[in-house]
């Protein structure tokens, strides 16, 4: 088991609590992954953070896992919390190959993007023993998720990656119109969980399926 830090992260508090919080963790990632690379890097950085958990998360590359801290959040149990889940969460995406460079997961539309999210926030949600905020569609019903999905369906995945029109950010974590927040992975966490019901698998058994196959 290896990882290192990346030398240029800035601030030596933040540095110090993602590398005791993932060593910490490191052990039953990989048992849960075993296909994580043996070689990581983390990356800590303070920008694109979540307000109610101070914390953040990027899967880089399938090597490259970026966290990010805010240093002044006031809840540290709370903070350490959500670190913890959003290692499993992007831990899971590097494995699925659904990563910002050399991604190696397969996609037909926006929709894809959105189920591979929710498979991660499943896997967060199941083996981190975390309540992921943007897991919960309980106040949706199974006609504006569905309905959801399908506008997802239309997006190409060129113009969900590339961002065009700031669609991506809108479905993702704000979408002004509606004043709805994490509208993608809610569809998806909605998709991945459906699948589990109806196929008895684990999330574990989805980690390095193609997003198509989940859909049911």
């Amino acid at each position: 088991m290896s990882f290192t830090i990346h030398p240029d992260s800035p601030n030596k508090q933040a540095i110090l609590l993602v590398e005791e919080t993932f060593r910490g963790q490191e052990a039953r990632v990989r048992e849960l992954l075993p296909e994580l690379s043996d070689e990581l890097q983390l990356y800590v950085y303070a920008k694109d953070l979540i307000p109610e958990t101070g914390t953040g998360g990027y899967a880089y590359s399938p090597t490259v896992l970026s966290l990010a801290i805010d240093n002044d959040f006031k809840n540290k149990q709370k903070q350490l919390s959500a670190l913890i889940g959003t290692i499993y969460h992007e831990s899971y995406h590097l494995v699925q190959g659904h990563t910002g460079n050399d991604t190696h997961a397969t996609y037909t539309s926006a929709l894809d993007s959105a189920i591979y999210e929710g498979g991660a926030t499943v896997f967060e949600r199941t083996y981190a023993g975390v309540i992921p905020l943007w897991g919960d569609y309980s106040m949706h019903t199974e006609q504006e998720l569905r309905q959801w999905g399908e506008a997802l369906s239309r997006i190409s995945i060129n113009k969900w990656s590339e961002n065009q029109d700031g669609v991506w950010q809108r479905w993702s974590f704000y979408d002004t119109e509606d004043s709805q927040r994490w509208k993608a992975y809610k569809v998806g966490t909605w998709v991945v969980e459906r699948c589990l019901r109806e196929t008895g698998k684990d999330i574990r058994d989805l980690r390095l399926m193609p997003a198509s196959d989940i859909r049911v």
